[in-house]
Formats: C-alpha cells, sequence, structure tokens
C-alpha cells in the first residue's frame, strides 16, 4: 500500500488544524513547511505527531518569498517520489498556501482545509481538488448536458446514463468522478440515487464550452 505524505503550511494561530487534518486523514509523513515566528508552535506540533509515530520533515521558509517557499515544497515532493502526496493547506501566509496549491496543481495532488467556524471548535475538513484532477471529457461534459437540460436533476441514476447513452458500468465510474470534483451530488431516493449538478459544475461546463480550444480533456 502506498504511503501518505501530507506537506503543511504553518501560521501564527490555530496550528492545531494541521495536526487535526492529518490524524483524521491517518497520513504517514508529514512535512512542516514553517518560518521563523512560528518555528516553536513547529516544535510543539511535530512533538505531538511524534508521540503518534509519525516522521516529520522540517522546511524553514521566508513567509513571503513566493518562489523560494514554492521551490523548498518542490524539493520535498521530490525527495518522496513514491509517495501519494496531499497537502494542508489551513494554516500559514498567503504567499506559503498559494505556494503550497501551486505545488498541487503542478503534481496533481489535493490540498485540504478546514472550514472556519467558532474559534473554539475545529472545523470540518474540506478538499479542493486542483483542476488536473477534475478535468472534463467529452462523456463528463455530456452528463453535466444532460443534468443541465433536465433542469439541474435526474432520477434515478440509471435514467441519467441512458440520456447519456452510457452503460451503466460507465455511469456509475463517471459520476464518481464528478461527485469527488464536487461537479454533482447524488442523493438517496428509496434505493436509487437522484444526480443533480452543482453550481460548480454549472460554471466548469460553461467553461468547457466557452473556451473549449483552450481547455484540458482527459
Amino acid at each position: 500500500m502506498t504511503e501518505h505524505l501530507q506537506i503543511a503550511t504553518l501560521g501564527i494561530h490555530a496550528n492545531e488544524r494541521v495536526l487535526h487534518v492529518a490524524l483524521k486523514m491517518g497520513v504517514d509523513h508529514v512535512a512542516l513547511i514553517f518560518t521563523e515566528k512560528n518555528e516553536q508552535s513547529m516544535r510543539e506540533i511535530r512533538a505531538k505527531l511524534v508521540e503518534y509515530k509519525i516522521p516529520v520533515e522540517e522546511i524553514k521558509v521566508s513567509p513571503w518569498t513566493y518562489d523560494k517557499v514554492l521551490a523548498d515544497i518542490l524539493e520535498i515532493v521530490a525527495k518522496f517520489p513514491d509517495y501519494e502526496i496531499s497537502f494542508n493547506v489551513s494554516c500559514g501566509t498567503r504567499v506559503m498556501t498559494s505556494a503550497a496549491q501551486t505545488a498541487a496543481l503542478f503534481i496533481g495532488s489535493p490540498a485540504y482545509y478546514v472550514s472556519e467556524t467558532d474559534e473554539s471548535v475545529i472545523g470540518e475538513i474540506k478538499c479542493a481538488e486542483p483542476i488536473t484532477l477534475s478535468q472534463l471529457s467529452d462523456e463528463k461534459k455530456r452528463v453535466l448536458d444532460k443534468l443541465v437540460e433536465a433542469g439541474g436533476c435526474v432520477y434515478p441514476q440509471k435514467e441519467l446514463g441512458t440520456r447519456a447513452d452510457l452503460s451503466v458500468t460507465s455511469i456509475s465510474r463517471l459520476l464518481g468522478k464528478l461527485e469527488r470534483s464536487n461537479f454533482i451530488v447524488r442523493k438517496r431516493i428509496g434505493g436509487p440515487y437522484q444526480v443533480c449538478i452543482t453550481d460548480l459544475g454549472r460554471a466548469m461546463l460553461k467553461i468547457k464550452q466557452c473556451r473549449k480550444d483552450r481547455f484540458w480533456s482527459d
């Protein structure tokens, strides 16, 4: 089974989110991107991770030098060529989190963040899939087109496959990918699923249609 490295940027506040996400996701290794100002916080997070027997890499950066932060992050990625990589951008300066998200885009990895809630409570873990994982093939576009034609939702899922001229196996596979990209949502009604396009799905479909010569497809 492939081991999982999570690269996390640290900030001045709320760095407990880094530990929270790493433990919730069960990662095997963590790389902490920190600065001189939060070095003490890094040590505290590192100590807690070590208690859980999670090895830690430490990368000290200048918080406002984008190119250097990005280069340092990519060096860590290169150091772990056989690992599954993810990012935690819940903390850190805008430069640090932007560099981490750019690295995620480069290598096709997800970036996680914690939603803002009451300061005393750690929010829900959210995932931002990079566009390289969210490409719209012609089949995916056809599925979204059929949802829009139907007014946004189709029930049951099998009916959507029929309208898009896809087999049961193909529609199930494609809907799984579209759901992971947050382009559709599925809800059980009785036994079968109802499938609905999301606002993000509508927006991406419009981009595919109006910029088809510039957009990626898989």
